[in-house]
C-alpha cells in the first residue's frame, strides 16, 4: 500500500477524536453565535446558524454514543451513557424543529434523526412518525475539511491510530531536572 493508502484506513481512536473536534468546532461556534461574533444575525437562537449547529451537536453526539458505551462532551466531567446520548441528541434535534429560521432540509434532517434515536430508545412507534416526515429521496450532506492526512497532527495519528509507535533512545530512561529519580 502506498502511504496515501494509508491516510483512509480508519481506527477508533482517531475516529473518536475527530468527532471531539467536531463537538470542540460547534460548541465555539454557537459560543460565537450566541455572543454576537456575527452582528448579522440578530436573534441567535432562532437563527437558521443555530439551527445547523444544533443539528451538528445532535449527530455529533449521535455517532459517539452508538460507538463508545460513555464518553464525555466539551471536556466536562459528566460521562454519559449511549443512552443518554441518545437522549442529548433527541433533545437537540427537537430543539432544531423549535427553531423558527430553521431550513427545511434542517427540519428533515433533525425528523430524521428523531427516527432514528426514537428507534435506538426502543420507541418505535415514535420513531415511525419522525421517519414519516422526511422524504423518502431526502439527502443531507455536509462538507468537511478535504486537507490530506499530512496536513493534520500526523504524529498523533501514527502513534495512536496506527499502533506503530517507538521511542527514540535519546527520550529513554529520562530523569527528573538532572536527578537520578526516574520520570514517569
Amino acid at each position: 500500500a502506498s502511504p496515501n493508502d494509508r491516510e483512509v484506513r480508519a481506527n477508533f481512536p482517531a475516529w473518536y477524536s475527530y468527532v471531539q473536534a467536531a463537538i470542540a468546532g460547534t460548541t465555539r461556534a454557537m459560543e460565537r453565535l450566541r455572543n454576537g461574533s456575527f452582528p448579522s444575525v440578530t436573534d441567535p437562537e432562532n437563527s437558521a446558524e443555530m439551527a445547523r449547529l444544533t443539528l451538528y451537536r445532535a449527530f455529533e453526539i449521535i455517532w459517539l454514543a452508538d460507538v463508545w458505551c460513555d464518553f464525555v462532551l466539551d471536556g466536562q466531567p459528566t460521562v454519559y451513557t449511549s443512552r443518554q446520548g441518545w437522549d442529548l441528541a433527541r433533545t437537540l434535534f427537537e430543539k432544531v424543529l423549535t427553531i423558527s429560521a430553521a431550513s427545511a432540509s434542517d427540519r428533515a434532517a433533525a425528523n430524521a434523526g428523531l427516527a432514528r434515536v426514537h428507534r435506538l430508545l426502543g420507541n418505535w412507534s415514535v420513531a415511525d412518525q419522525h421517519a414519516a416526515q422526511v422524504g423518502p429521496t431526502f439527502t443531507f450532506q455536509t462538507t468537511y475539511a478535504v486537507v490530506p492526512q499530512a496536513n493534520v497532527n500526523r504524529i498523533w495519528f501514527h502513534l495512536w491510530s496506527f499502533g506503530e509507535h517507538t521511542v527514540s533512545e535519546r527520550w529513554r530512561n529520562l530523569t527528573l531536572d538532572g536527578t537520578t529519580t526516574p520520570d514517569p
